[in-house]
């Protein structure tokens, strides 16, 4: 059974860290991947050595400005094409090419709603995972932020009427509803409950679990002294960068940072007595020796160091980051900051109150009985439970 394996919208490693083990499976079952990614330069370093087939995604790369601040997935996806029907057909047919070429049995869809309207009509059984976020419930109109439903609606009617027009041009069975966009033959939930931004829109969804992998990472060698240590994983090439950096070197943390996008010939001008970058780290390993994790709320770290029993200080970039942060706040397992000017002082905090690290460990214990395989077990045996169409074909 051939597997095409698809990540299409997003950014971060957190996309393209489990590939390996979903790969390995596959292959252990009798089957083929393929890999079809929004971004290859993260491949190489997971999917390379391996030898396995890796092509690059069919994107919408036109960036679209003077939107606000998206209030629902409606709005999300009007800045990946669906206010263009025309441009989005040609996104699309890409796609089906690739199809077409590849020639699949079944899709694993990683947050790739235009990869899945592409599939319609094709016969092709089609596996949603992710986060919460990434796999938002099949319901019109799907939850959104505190606005006015109104709006809610609008926004989900007007991405409706693109998304038809933009089938209507290829010839494709046309969608009967917004949660129509989101449709798949098994939707898996690669996250925790209290993680799930719908949470309270689902019935009764099984919560596989964070897909996490770190192997050949290395083993946290802290600097010396004596204050709090602390595991940072930061985008550097967001604003504020700079300011958390001097923040940190003035916390009287012991850090170890991880930040994509700091050359390593630039590493030694920002390291110092208390500050170090590492290798890739094992990060329950480092949660686990760590009085706080600092990150902007990526699901991977923010869902290790819960099952580390690590409090952590979250200074979300984007929407994603903001809803999993606001759900560790309300956890009491770490603290949501908005002001870069601010880590420092909120780090002490963090790391000086008994009760962030109580509620992070009382969380480790709700799913003590967790291992990294699980979700992957799961997301493969469930893909590739139906026989293939080329089988039937033959």
């Amino acid at each position: 059974m051939r597997v095409l394996v698809v990540w299409e919208l997003g950014g971060g490693f957190g996309h393209v860290a489990s590939l390996a083990g979903i790969a390995q499976q596959l292959l252990e079952g009798g089957h083929e991947p393929v890999f079809v990614l929004r971004d290859l330069s993260l491949a190489d370093s997971v999917l390379g050595a391996a030898g396995y087939r890796s092509l690059q995604a069919p994107v919408w790369l036109p960036r679209t400005s003077g939107l606000p601040p998206a209030a629902n997935y409606a709005e999300l996806l009007c800045r990946y094409g669906y206010r263009d029907s025309a441009g989005l057909a040609g996104v699309a047919r890409a796609w089906r090419a690739l199809y077409e070429l590849v020639a699949p049995d079944a899709l694993l869809l990683n947050h790739a709603p235009t990869a899945l309207l592409a599939a319609r009509g094709l016969g092709i059984r089609t596996v949603a995972y992710g986060t919460g976020f990434e796999c938002p419930p099949p319901i019109t109109p799907m939850p959104g932020l505190p606005v006015a439903e109104a709006r809610l609606r609008e926004s989900e009617e007007r991405v409706l009427a693109c998304a038809n027009e933009m089938l209507s041009r290829l010839g494709l069975p046309t969608l009967r509803s917004f949660a129509d966009i989101a449709r798949v033959d098994e939707q898996l939930l690669c996250t925790f409950r209290e993680l799930d931004p719908y949470r309270q829109a689902r019935l009764g969804p099984q919560y596989l679990g964070p897909l996490l992998n770190w192997d050949n990472a290395a083993e946290p060698v802290w600097p010396a002294g004596r204050g709090p240590r602390v595991y940072a994983f930061l985008d550097s090439r967001v604003a504020g960068f700079q300011v958390v950096l001097s923040q940190l070197a003035e916390s009287g943390c012991r850090v170890l940072l991880r930040a994509p996008g700091v050359a390593a010939d630039q590493q030694p001008h920002y390291a110092g007595p208390g500050l170090a970058f590492p290798e890739p780290l094992h990060v329950m390993t480092a949660a686990g020796q760590a009085d706080a994790i600092l990150s902007h709320g990526g699901h991977g770290t923010t869902a290790a160091a819960l099952l580390a029993g690590c409090p952590q200080l979250l200074l979300p970039q984007q929407g994603e980051q903001a809803l999993v942060a606001r759900a560790v706040a309300h956890l009491g397992a770490g603290l949501l900051v908005r002001d870069a000017h601010e880590v420092g002082a909120r780090l002490l905090e963090v790391t000086g109150q008994p009760d962030f690290r109580r509620a992070a460990r009382v969380f480790a214990r709700s799913h003590e009985g967790f291992t990294a395989q699980q979700p992957i077990a799961t997301l493969v045996r469930r893909v590739t439970a139906v026989a293939p169409r080329a089988a039937s074909r033959r």
